[in-house]
């Protein structure tokens, strides 16, 4: 009986001893802020591994992936959280007033933002547009708003025919205060 007594406190030790999920996830946030990517990459998997409703870990570790130029992880890890939300009207959390499992989560939009990312990254301009569109027409804050239009103006100007819609989202950018439109619209919108 004392054995299994031993055996069962040392067990409980062991377990009660690994480090948190918030710790990791600090821990790896610290990693990715170093461009230690497959380190970050890799305490991701292990909190993903634990708790698959992580969906900070799984978006972290796509943001990760996506510095690295691996694409087809990234995406996979976006479309992972993108399932998991419901399509049409949500509510929003706020972060800072998030608790328990609310503070695992990540918001559609950004999601469907950094996917738009590596769409853009693989020169898959019509999905990478379908995404930052769906952003934009759901965005409320004028600078995310106005990085959404850089974007699509980008996109329009690697699409040849389709300059002058580019400059038109450029200009709506310069509108709302985006930093870079004004040089977009000098280098392309002449």
């Amino acid at each position: 009986m004392r054995v299994f007594s031993i055996i069962l406190a040392l067990f409980f030790c062991l377990s009660s001893c690994q480090p948190s999920e918030s710790v990791l996830l600090e821990e790896g946030n610290k990693l990715f802020d170093k461009g230690e990517y497959q380190k970050a990459i890799k305490l991701y998997s292990d909190i993903i591994g634990k708790n698959t409703g992580n969906e900070l870990a799984i978006y972290n570790r796509g943001l990760a992936y996506y510095q690295l130029d691996s694409n087809l992880a990234a995406l996979q890890d976006f479309n992972t959280i993108l399932k998991r939300k419901p399509t049409g009207f949500q509510i929003e959390f706020n972060p800072t007033y998030a608790t328990g499992d609310e503070r695992l989560k990540v918001s559609y939009l950004q999601a469907l933002y950094h996917r738009g990312l590596v769409w853009e990254n693989m020169d898959s301009l019509r999905k990478a547009f379908v995404d930052y569109k769906t952003c934009l027409d759901r965005e409320t804050e004028p600078m995310q708003k106005s990085e959404l239009c850089i974007r699509i103006g980008d996109i329009y100007q690697r699409a040849s025919k389709m300059k002058e819609k580019g400059c038109e989202y450029y200009r709506q950018a310069l509108l709302l205060g985006h930093k870079e439109a004004n040089t977009r619209l000098e280098t392309y919108c002449r």
